[in-house]
């Protein structure tokens, strides 16, 4: 966890929190963020994003110095796009809950865009 930016430690971390509520408590976590609530079809999914955003929360510390502009894009992309849903299906999310999911993607897609923007140190020119 040496190296990584205080952007990185912090979706590292909420990632990590996020992943394991989704593998260890799908149905509570469902219930609490979903107007109708948990069945098994969606635990069972809750299940498998929790053990793929673990492993995405583990690649953030193998990036090198030379590739983090590039896995800053792909993590704005990627939190820009779960954005995507939760204005698609706003209506079936508890607002209060889902409004802290909505401002915690735009601001990491943000923060990930400016932050892919950056050259990379040691680095001169394109």
């Amino acid at each position: 966890m040496m190296g990584l930016t205080p952007l990185e430690l912090a979706d590292t971390f909420a990632g990590g929190a996020y992943a394991l509520q989704l593998m260890l408590a799908p149905k509570m976590f469902l219930d609490m963020q979903l107007v109708k609530g948990a069945n098994q079809s969606a635990e069972i999914m809750c299940a498998y994003c929790g053990i793929m955003i673990l492993a995405r929360c583990y690649c953030t510390t193998l990036i090198t110095e030379e590739n983090k502009s590039k896995f800053h894009g792909l993590c704005a992309l990627q939190w820009g796009m779960c954005l995507l849903p939760s204005l698609k299906y706003y209506s079936a999310f508890h607002p209060a809950m889902h409004m802290m999911n909505i401002a915690l993607q735009v601001v990491f897609s943000g923060a990930f865009a400016m932050a892919s923007m950056k050259k990379p140190k040691g680095k001169k020119g394109n």
